[in-house]
């Protein structure tokens, strides 16, 4: 039967000891939205993408013509969620 507890130790020569990975593991590597998504749709020919910042849907629907953008307006964008957008009609309450 394997060993459940395998993969945190070096097996068999260095028991009970952990295996740290490298260095580079543990890095993150910070990409700009817009070079992503032109890559990711550019590389798999996207029919649709959603975007959720305005300006850069805004530039991709015109970059790629055949590719359906979607996108929130910059007004929806939201400080609190339980105010109604300036966009959206006001429920009517019956008070003049």
């Amino acid at each position: 039967m394997a060993d459940p507890i395998r993969c945190l130790t070096d097996w068999p020569g260095m028991r009970g000891r952990r295996v740290l990975p490298p260095v580079q593991a543990g890095q993150i590597v910070r990409q700009d939205p817009m070079q992503q998504a032109v890559r990711l749709i550019s590389r798999h020919e996207l029919r649709v993408w959603f975007e959720p910042n305005w300006a850069v849907g805004r530039r991709l629907a015109r970059r790629f013509p055949s590719c359906m953008v979607c996108s929130l307006p910059e007004e929806s964008n939201l400080v609190s969620l339980r105010r109604i957008p300036a966009w959206r009609p006001k429920p009517d309450l019956g008070c003049v």
